[in-house]
């Protein structure tokens, strides 16, 4: 049964859902007469101009929301201005980027320090160090580490934004998943956070799903990636296993980045050039469509989120599967892409020989 507390959250979530609907349809139009246009170019997924910064409104609609409540309810206030602080913080900066344009090292400066915020104001992955090392960890090895998850999460959410649909598809399953988990587990803040972005970002998918009328921009990515990172720092506090559900529900967008920022690094590429080599872009180029190809990436999330709530309650066995099922789902993933791949390769050869 849901207490009174998750009812008021669950209103608010459609409430925020109904506002970020409308406010991405009048700023689809606003941004459209200001020519605040992402301009396709060699990298790009869509050949016409579309509006971006669409993700602006996410921000705006999400983040009074969840202070407003989190101020009504039981849950600590301080921790809830500190993440919507550090939030603001990434947003601006990153909406400042999609308007004029930024250096790498301003944006990544901004992020570093809300990170570094939030772990020292939100919580840090302490307990999850312990219950993985086995021992207590060094105050300063957690706060590395949580600062390191966090900045991660929000470059993975940014770097992952590149066709229609990916990143608010995976955010509405990851929103969901922290729903269900902080409310299964009487984290009521935990799971009101996941509902406002999963509702807000439900809505915005209608715009967004291929061909997408308007983007996230990296305002949008930026943020949800830097919540993702937060919420799974609040949870952990309760317990350490949070930190791993945390990783599960994400885990497409994290190993797409890792793989493809190492297979950059060994090949002696410069990672911070903007690429299309992520699987999922490589995938597209390959011929599938960008619906199939989130579609996809959706049902990856699906088994992730599938295998988190099977290991909330710390038994080994749904543990010992998700070991397996997700570096082969990964292994997978990377195999489909290598095959498509040489099929294009072979199919590119033959056509050169029919013409010769």
């Amino acid at each position: 049964m849901l207490s009174v507390e998750m009812w008021t959250w669950l209103c608010a979530g459609i409430v925020v859902a109904g506002l970020c609907w409308a406010g991405v349809l009048n700023l689809r139009n606003w941004a459209g007469r200001r020519g605040i246009w992402d301009i396709p170019n060699e990298r790009s997924a869509h050949a016409r101009p579309v509006p971006t910064a669409g993700g602006a409104v996410l921000v705006a609609v999400v983040l009074p929301a969840f202070l407003l409540l989190s101020s009504l309810t039981d849950e600590c206030l301080p921790r809830a201005v500190v993440y919507a602080t550090g939030a603001a913080l990434v947003a601006a900066v990153s909406l400042l980027d999609d308007l004029r344009g930024l250096p790498v090292w301003p944006r990544l400066v901004a992020y570093t320090i809300a990170s570094v915020a939030a772990a020292r104001g939100v919580g840090s992955l302490d307990t999850a160090v312990s219950a993985l090392g086995g021992a207590a960890a060094p105050q300063w090895v957690s706060l590395v580490i949580t600062v390191f998850w966090i900045l991660g999460m929000t470059n993975a959410f940014n770097f992952m934004d590149g066709i229609d649909g990916i990143a608010a598809s995976q955010a509405v399953l990851a929103g969901l998943t922290w729903c269900v988990l902080g409310w299964w587990e009487g984290l009521i803040g935990v799971g009101g956070l996941g509902c406002l972005v999963a509702s807000a970002c439900l809505t915005f998918l209608l715009h967004n799903w291929s061909p997408a009328r308007i983007f996230l921009g990296d305002v949008g990515s930026t943020f949800l990636g830097y919540t993702f990172g937060v919420i799974t720092v609040m949870a952990a506090a309760r317990n350490g296993v949070y930190a791993l559900a945390g990783v599960m529900a994400v885990w497409p967008f994290l190993f797409d980045t890792i793989f493809t920022f190492c297979r950059r690094l060994f090949r002696g590429e410069n990672v911070f050039r903007a690429h299309r080599s992520h699987l999922y872009q490589r995938l597209v180029l390959t011929g599938l469509s960008q619906k199939a190809v989130v579609l996809i990436y959706v049902a990856l999330a699906l088994l992730g989120s599938g295998l988190a709530f099977a290991c909330v309650p710390t038994s080994r066995l749904p543990m010992l599967i998700a070991g397996v099922a997700i570096p082969m789902a990964a292994l997978g993933l990377w195999l489909a892409v290598i095959l498509r791949e040489r099929r294009c390769i072979r199919s590119g050869a033959d056509q050169r020989a029919g013409l010769e």
